[in-house]
Order: C-alpha cells, then sequence, then structure tokens
C-alpha cells in the first residue's frame, strides 16, 4: 500500500509505503562513512481476472542513521520518505530512470502500526476466529 502523506519543507512531496522486504538488503558504507541501506519492498500483490498473482514493487534507500537499522528479508516494514527519479545506463548503455524512496523513517515488523497491515501474497491465510483471552485486547 502506498499513500501521500504531504509535503516537506523543501516541496518534495512525502509517501508512506506499506508492505514487506521483498528482497535481502544491501548495505554499504561510502569512503566519508555514509552508511547506505536498500531494499525491494513489495507493497502490493494482487490477482489478476487470469488468477495470476502479481506483485506491485517499491525501491527504498536510506541512508545514516537509517540506513543503520536493522532489516531484513521478510520483515513487515512501513516506510515514509520522498520519491527520487535516478537515472541510470542499461546493459545496452541507454539512460533510463529509476524511482526509489529514499527513507526518512522505517517502522519494523512488530513495531508498525496495526492499521497499516499491507494485502500481499503472504498475508492470505485467515487468522483465527476465536478469542485469546491471554491477549490484553479483543
Amino acid at each position: 500500500m502506498q499513500f501521500v502523506i504531504g509535503k516537506n519543507a523543501e516541496g518534495e512531496t512525502l509517501i508512506g509505503l506499506v508492505g514487506y522486504v521483498g528482497s535481502e538488503p544491501e548495505r554499504r558504507t561510502t569512503d566519508n562513512g555514509t552508511s547506505i541501506l536498500s531494499f525491494g519492498m513489495v507493497i502490493d500483490y494482487r490477482k489478476g481476472a487470469d488468477g495470476v498473482g502479481k506483485s506491485v514493487w517499491a525501491n527504498v534507500v536510506a541512508f545514516n542513521q537509517v540506513g543503520n537499522k536493522r532489516v531484513v528479508k521478510g520483515d513487515d516494514v512501513f516506510v515514509v520518505g520522498r520519491v527520487q527519479t535516478k537515472p541510470y545506463n542499461d546493459k545496452d548503455g541507454v539512460e533510463q530512470k529509476k524511482k526509489e524512496v529514499v527513507a526518512s523513517t522505517i517502522i519494523v515488523s512488530a513495531n508498525a502500526p496495526v492499521s497499516f497491515a499491507p494485502a500481499a501474497s503472504k498475508y492470505d491465510i485467515p487468522a483465527a476466529e476465536e478469542e485469546d483471552d491471554s491477549l490484553p485486547f479483543h
């Protein structure tokens, strides 16, 4: 799921993404010591009319303190950031453009807001209908 949050002081649109980490996160450090974290995130999963599932992915990159966040493949995450378009050359040398979200906040798993549970294939199993008296809420 993705949604627009508003604008930051520079006038850039801030968005929120809810989903799960779908690729193994890559960590690196620049020569000047900046931490960089990047990963692919599944933000939606839908079955088309043909019954075939299709995932919608977002590329996420985080720097410095946010880039030090512990994130592993399969984690449920809530990401807030701005969209950035970055040029690159494909294997044929043709310039392409890649959109990515530069994260200012990453909330992982149990810390993610309950109301932001993504609709993705790993959530297709229905929750039990029984009440659990050991929980402090129902």
